[in-house]
Order: structure tokens, then sequence, then C-alpha cells
């Protein structure tokens, strides 16, 4: 019964060794060391090399009669074993995506270009001005085009907008 137990375990931890990390506190699936090769079959045969890596690699573009590149995702514990296939089978192959995980942080990192006159905006108001009725001050004789903030208005603004306009 327990060298049952043992075999299970130890299937079990064979089996996983070639799953992605996951992040647990926000459940992504992490693709650190991960790399994207594009390989250039140029014979039926060696496209026929290629999918025998069916098992080995997540392809990402198809593998047909007529394929001049395909692209694979391998995970770290594959890399040299696919790579030495692929020389080993004469395809040459290049590396697209040396870490796929880097590039997928880089590609989700945000873009704060579009808020530099707005951070500039912000920053006078808060450094400068310090005070809440010279901030609307400041913002009432300086309009931006490009701006999204809403002023609330004042009670005066109310009143005067509340009137009757007569003619």
């Amino acid at each position: 019964m327990e060298m049952t137990k043992i075999l299970v375990l130890l299937l079990g931890l064979l089996g996983c060794h070639g799953l992605p990390e996951v992040e647990i506190s926000r459940g992504k699936r992490l693709y650190k060391g991960y790399q994207v090769l594009r390989s250039m079959p140029g014979s039926d045969f060696e496209r026929s090399a290629l999918l025998m890596l069916d098992q080995s690699v997540d392809f990402w573009s198809e593998v047909g009669p007529h394929s001049e590149q395909v692209d694979l995702m391998v995970e770290p514990s594959q890399i040299a074993r696919v790579t030495a296939y692929l020389r080993n089978s004469g395809i040459d192959y290049q590396v697209m995506i040396s870490d796929l995980q880097a590039d997928i942080d880089l590609e989700n990192e945000p873009d704060f270009s579009k808020f530099s006159g707005f951070v500039h905006t912000v920053h006078i108001l808060i450094l400068k001005l310090r005070k809440p009725h010279h901030i609307i001050n400041y913002l009432m004789e300086h309009p931006s085009s490009d701006s999204t903030i809403g002023l609330p208005q004042t009670r005066r603004d109310k009143r005067q907008n509340g009137k009757r306009q007569r003619c």
C-alpha cells in the first residue's frame, strides 16, 4: 500500500513538471523562461519531423504541406531537447522570444506618456497652489481642451445658472 502511494506521488510530480507556473495570489499563468521558436521547414520530411514534436511543444502556427515557417512555444525544460532535435533534423530555426513572460510583462506595462500634461498640471496645483480655492481659480483661468476633469460648481455658479434670463 505504501509503495502505491509513493508511485502515485512520483507520477503526479513528473506529470506536473511541464506545467507553467501559476501565481496563486492573482490566479495568473506565468511563462517565465518559455521560448517561442520560428522554424523554417524546407521539405515534407522536415514538416513531418516538426509534427513529431507535437507532445513537446505548443504549435502557434499550422504545420501544413506548404508551411514555410512554423512558430512553436517551448517550455524551459524542453528547450535544449527541442533545439537539438531541430538541428539534428536539419530544420533551420531562430529564437523569436527568449522569455515569453518578460515580453508579456513588457506588453502589459501601462503607458503614462499620454498623461504628461495632466501630471504637470496636478504637480503645479499641489506644489504651488495648495489651497482648494486657488486650485479652482487656476483651472478656471487655464482651461485645457483635453482636460477631462469636471469641477464641482460653486454655490454662486449654481445661483447664477438657476436665475431666469429675461428678454
